[in-house]
């Protein structure tokens, strides 16, 4: 056992691309819980495989990461190796078609355009487009050696009965580390974007201030994918529509009087719940949520045609093994 801080690089050449974080690739409920805790009885049973809680385990650890890399070269430099990767297909005349794209690829799976950018330690950031809901986005190959992304998103009304607009100001997020650990590997990461507060008219459109995102790095065999994913995924399986609504418990310290969430309702057990997010949902369908903060309780509220409001509920995973 070392550490952290003895940790060193190997030489100048290294250079170190984030901080100390915990290691969250393990599978929920199987190997590691929410916050990356393996337990065991005893500190001397632990061994190379993790396992979650046992009743009687009184001892627990967790791992940290941190990722290093070679200095990359810029941009400008022309003995930089260029990574692509080629899918061959046949088309339905059996004529082969090869398609030819960088190997990290972007994957929106929330319903809100989100602007891309990417950058390196030794070049500066650069906006490579936008992909939209349900589409993705391969990054250019000149690019394709980038280390970090950052995630952009605009504000925009949807309050029914009123033309859509964008705001000219977009709201940007932290930068994401999208190097994988390894040539077969999986990272989990959370963004978040603050799209500026909510004015007086727009108090009821379906997006809050911060976007929060789920962020899934995957590696297979050197080809990278980022999966962009909402934090909250409801899906209707009534044979109606559903209106669903969620919301997040408001602290006690954080009640100013002139607070912008102006849709405060008592929740149980006295809590103060402010609605973030407000979608209806038609049958068979997925409603796609991102303006609430899982760790702040979210809660739920739902509703269907011809009923009220019910109360508001707080969003649990039950079994001990779900995500």
């Amino acid at each position: 056992r070392m550490d952290r801080d003895r940790v060193m690089l190997p030489d100048n050449n290294w250079i170190w691309l984030n901080d100390w974080r915990v290691d969250l690739s393990g599978s929920y409920g199987d190997s590691t819980d929410c916050d990356g805790w393996e337990y065991e009885a005893d500190f001397e049973t632990f061994n190379r495989k993790r396992r979650f809680y046992k009743r009687g385990d009184c001892c627990r650890r967790r791992r940290w990461t941190r990722t290093r890399m070679i200095r990359p070269p810029l941009l400008t430099d022309p003995h930089r190796p260029l990574r692509i990767v080629w899918e061959t297909t046949k088309d339905m005349n059996e004529n082969y078609v090869i398609t030819v794209k960088s190997h990290v690829t972007i994957h929106n799976d929330t319903s809100t355009p989100l602007s891309c950018f990417v950058s390196s330690p030794s070049w500066d950031e650069v906006n490579i487009g936008v992909v939209q809901p349900g589409d993705c986005l391969g990054i250019p190959v000149r690019y394709a050696s980038a280390t970090y992304l950052r995630l952009g998103a605009r504000k925009q009304s949807n309050i029914p009965g009123r033309e859509s607009r964008r705001s000219d100001t977009m709201g940007t997020g932290n930068k994401i580390l999208i190097v994988p650990t390894g040539h077969n590997s999986n990272m989990l990461t959370r963004s978040i974007i603050d799209i500026g507060p909510r004015s007086d008219e727009d108090s009821t459109a379906n997006w809050g201030r911060l976007k929060h995102f789920v962020v899934f790095l995957s590696c297979n065999r050197g080809i990278v994918a980022v999966k962009i994913q909402p934090v909250v995924r409801v899906i209707n399986l009534l044979p109606c529509q559903l209106q669903c609504e969620i919301g997040e418990v408001i602290p006690s310290w954080d009640e100013s009087p002139g607070d912008a969430r102006k849709r405060l309702v008592i929740g149980p057990k006295g809590r103060k719940v402010a609605a973030t997010e407000n979608l209806k949902i038609d049958s068979g369908k997925e409603g796609k949520y991102t303006s609430v903060n899982v760790q702040s309780k979210p809660h739920i509220s739902l509703r269907v045609p011809g009923y009220n409001w019910s109360s508001w509920h707080k969003i649990v995973n039950r079994k001990s093994n779900s995500n």
